[in-house]
């Protein structure tokens, strides 16, 4: 590879958090509020979610490997109504069990494994690094604001279908990295992989590293052969400690 560029979870989502400021100057809804009936017992218990707001999205590298692109996504709800209900056994009528108001301090988490995607660019642009939320890229799904493993699988299972057929387009994909063409550039970049890095302490709960991580997009420029995929062996391109945030390799 010629290039190697690495940016850490830090920068990702301050990325995202820019895009969120940015669509609000837009006068743009950043993303539409949940309203869902869930049976997550079939034909005994039901969990409504009324008027659900989710925040900007955030990256995690807890499940990062350098082998793939995989990184954990975590969506805060931080406004909006969530009832439990109970249809006794013979009965069509439904018990109200609990309802949660929910803020911003105790709001549950919608998380979703996905693969980071490299996008083919348009004139002009190499190709960009995306997030995007589709079904077709979950490849896990949790949900933390209800009592059983059970239910919160049910629960994440049905919401990331429900964004899938709710969300634009324009909602469920993110743009985190861009390469662009420019013909007065000495550099012109080419074929491109992503993947993604954790760091030591990733898993390391209560740690200064936890679920920290590098996104790592490898270059080859025009002309140039793509180099060979990045093993466990490879170091990690950021330093440990202070605020370093980014890294570019050149070969030589």
């Amino acid at each position: 590879w010629d290039v190697v560029l690495a940016f850490a979870r830090g920068k990702t989502n301050q990325i995202l958090q820019q895009d969120y400021i940015d669509r609000f100057h837009a006068n743009e809804a950043y993303l539409p509020l949940i309203d869902d009936e869930i049976p997550t017992t079939a034909g005994k218990i039901f969990h409504y979610l009324e008027r659900l707001q989710v925040t900007t999205p955030v990256l995690s590298f807890i499940n990062a490997s350098i082998d793939d692109s995989m990184a954990r996504l975590q969506l805060r709800s931080i406004a909006g109504k969530m009832i439990e209900a109970e249809q006794p056994t013979g009965t069509t009528r439904r018990e109200i069990m609990r309802v949660a108001m929910v803020d911003g301090l105790v709001g549950p988490t919608l998380e979703m494994d996905i693969r980071l995607a490299a996008v083919t660019g348009d004139v002009g642009e190499a190709g960009e690094v995306v997030l995007d939320m589709s079904e077709k890229n979950v490849f896990r799904s949790y949900f933390n604001g209800v009592d059983t493993e059970f239910q919160a699988d049910v629960l994440a299972t049905h919401l990331k279908k429900y964004i899938d057929e709710n969300f634009k387009q324009s909602e469920k994909v993110y743009p985190l990295s861009k390469l662009r063409l420019n013909d007065e550039d000495a550099l012109q970049p080419g074929d491109f992989i992503i993947r993604t890095h954790a760091s030591d302490e990733a898993n390391v709960l209560d740690s200064d590293g936890y679920e920290d991580g590098l996104v790592l997009i490898f270059v080859a420029l025009q002309g140039n052969k793509a180099g060979s995929y990045p093993n466990k062996d490879m170091m990690y391109l950021l330093p440990k400690g202070g605020e370093y945030t980014t890294n570019l390799v050149l070969s030589n």
